[in-house]
């Protein structure tokens, strides 16, 4: 799932709690074990944001642009600018319940403990950035500190 491959129409996933944030029940025990981990390191990191359907998708999007329009952008113009961080509905990593924001998924973020944490020992637990620094011309998105699970057993 990406700007240019929607979820799947069949696409089915269970859909578990972690704190108060809706996730794929299929990386929970691994996410539990990075935040676990991380605290132990004495590293403040948490779950901002999961699991997203495509209506919550296409309110984030909305609320965008709209704060947006009210700095005096056209609709045109906010929902083109809007875009360069927010996928359009369907087409959302979130959707998957696989794709968290760790913290928050401010540029400054990078500046942080957590987010070094994170780059030394996400993959330890299946966890990648998705949309890395420098990559834009890969991903197609805009540099953000989003954290995807990989699904690296195939279950």
């Amino acid at each position: 799932v990406n700007s240019e491959v929607p979820l799947p129409d069949d696409f089915q996933m269970t859909p578990t709690l972690f704190d108060t944030i809706t996730v794929n029940s299929k990386m929970y025990p691994e996410l539990t074990a990075l935040i676990n981990a991380a605290y132990n390191d004495e590293i403040n990191l948490w779950v901002a944001s999961g699991y997203r359907s495509v209506e919550e998708q296409e309110s984030v999007l909305d609320r965008a642009v709209q704060r947006r329009m009210a700095d005096g952008m056209t609709y045109e113009n906010a929902y083109e600018d809007a875009r360069i961080t927010i996928q359009a509905p369907g087409y959302s990593e979130h959707h998957t319940g696989l794709a968290v924001d760790f913290n928050d998924v401010e540029d400054d973020f990078r500046e942080t403990k957590a987010y070094t944490w994170l780059q030394e020992h996400a993959a330890e637990y299946g966890f990648v950035e998705r949309y890395p620094k420098g990559k834009e011309s890969i991903t197609l998105t805009h540099s953000l500190p989003i954290i995807d699970h990989s699904d690296l057993t195939n279950t």
